[in-house]
């Protein structure tokens, strides 16, 4: 069997994405208002919490948070690996850069806030990319991390998870694609699993990063995970009782 490594994801990730770039808000599948409404929320606090000028996202896709972020930023860059999704980003930037990120075309201290929205699980190591984020973050600004599921969680309720994702399995509209293989939408998936908790903050602190804060949660999923979180006011859960970790690190 061929070993699995950071090439082998990297490479997966670029082919799944490049293939289904004309569908991939269909198969996402989050576009409804209520997680635009969530979103909104989070964006806001982080502009009042950095001085709202420059907002770097990594693995941005088609733009989900960049278009979100035009109203609270007054610059706006993506990063992601795949050229012809990049490519359906509508709303304007400052820049779009296609690549891992791994060095970044920028010179240090320069955006306020570096997100990774659903990002972190398609990473081979999250390390390198926390790394980079720490060194072109001002002083005082934040890296924000979110929908990333909790291993905890997983853990937990793996059986009703796998019951749910044979029930609502995307990924017959991405292998459908010519050239995408069962193997590489798994690799694309690297933790599919979940991430653990303490792994993601020790890389965080290890890379430089202070006043660290992990939250689970619902919220941004559908109408009906809102509602268990007690709508937009965001209620938290103990580690274990919802799937979505957000973390928020400060440099």
């Amino acid at each position: 069997m061929e070993e699995i490594n950071e090439k082998r994801v990297l490479d997966a990730n670029r082919l799944v994405y490049d293939a289904i770039a004309d569908i991939y808000e269909e198969v996402d599948g989050r576009r409804g208002d209520s997680t635009m409404a969530w979103m909104d929320g989070v964006l806001r606090n982080l502009s009042e919490r950095t001085s709202g000028g420059r907002l770097l996202d990594f693995g941005c896709g088609t733009g989900l948070v960049l278009g979100k972020s035009r109203s609270f930023f007054r610059e706006i860059y993506g990063l992601d690996v795949s050229l012809r999704v990049m490519k359906q980003v509508a709303c304007k930037t400052e820049g779009l850069v296609l690549g891992d990120g791994k060095p970044l075309p920028f010179k240090d201290d320069t955006f306020d806030v570096a997100s990774f929205f659903s990002v972190l699980h398609h990473l081979y190591d999250v390390q390198p990319y926390f790394k980079e984020a720490y060194r072109v973050i001002k002083p005082g600004g934040i890296l924000y991390t979110d929908h990333d599921l909790d291993n905890k969680f997983f853990r937990r309720f793996k059986y009703p998870i796998s019951v749910y994702r044979k029930l609502f399995d995307r990924s017959r509209k991405i292998t459908g694609r010519k050239a995408v293989s069962g193997e590489a939408v798994r690799l694309s998936e690297f933790r599919s699993e979940g991430l653990h908790t303490g792994d993601v903050s020790k890389a965080l602190k290890d890379a430089g990063f202070r006043d660290i804060k992990v939250e689970f949660h619902w919220l941004g999923l559908n109408p009906l995970a809102n509602k268990l979180s007690g709508g937009m006011r965001g209620t938290t859960f103990r580690q274990g009782f919802a799937p979505l970790m957000s973390v928020t690190a400060v440099k």
